[in-house]
């Protein structure tokens, strides 16, 4: 099985009616680490599946300065880059942070399909809601908890990452410095 059929199988579509249309709009990536897959110049935008690798969202400001907003590291996971009306308020990227493998679709292209195929829909909404209670419960740990619950959050809800993502990308995204964080991983490891 190739890897859009064995993807097509993880989101419960390769059986689909539509299965062979979304074969051919599917488009099967690896990417070089640090490379930007995505911003706010682009035209169309995509939804994005991972394959392996690491991807990292992230906002920036005015000032230039940039701010994580997610890490996608699980196969299967789902992001929708920017749309056009995000554009307008938000600059948002996404970039790989390791050799990544990434099935992509244009946007565009699926949305005759979000009309048509209510098994479809059925997927779409279901990834698209994994991803908003994602980022609203990442909200609610940003301002609820101490920088040191934080950590141990990001420990358990991110296994693994601490030793693959730059710890100044962990730091913006738990809200602290990246002195913070290393003052919290010695106190973490001396215990």
């Amino acid at each position: 099985m190739d890897e859009i059929a064995r993807m097509l199988e993880y989101l419960h579509l390769l059986n689909n009616p539509n299965a062979d249309t979304y074969r051919c709009l599917a488009s099967l990536h690896t990417i070089p680490a640090r490379t930007l897959v995505a911003g706010p110049e682009e035209e169309n935008a995509k939804v994005i599946f991972l394959v392996s690798g690491l991807l990292r969202g992230f906002l920036v400001d005015e000032s230039g300065a940039d701010f994580s907003d997610c890490f996608v590291f699980q196969y299967g996971d789902f992001r929708l880059t920017s749309l056009r009306g995000e554009r307008r308020v938000v600059k948002y990227y996404v970039e790989t942070l390791e050799e990544t493998a990434a099935i992509s679709f244009d946007a565009a292209d699926l949305m005759p399909y979000m009309v048509k195929d209510p098994e479809f829909v059925r997927t779409a909404m279901k990834s698209a809601s994994e991803v908003y209670a994602e980022h609203i419960h990442h909200k609610h740990i940003l301002c609820h908890t101490s920088a040191s619950e934080r950590y141990r959050w990001f420990l358990s809800n991110y296994p693994g990452l601490i030793d693959r993502v730059p710890h100044r990308h962990i730091a913006s995204f738990l809200n602290m410095t990246p002195v913070t964080l290393s003052r919290l991983r010695r106190a973490e490891r001396e215990k």
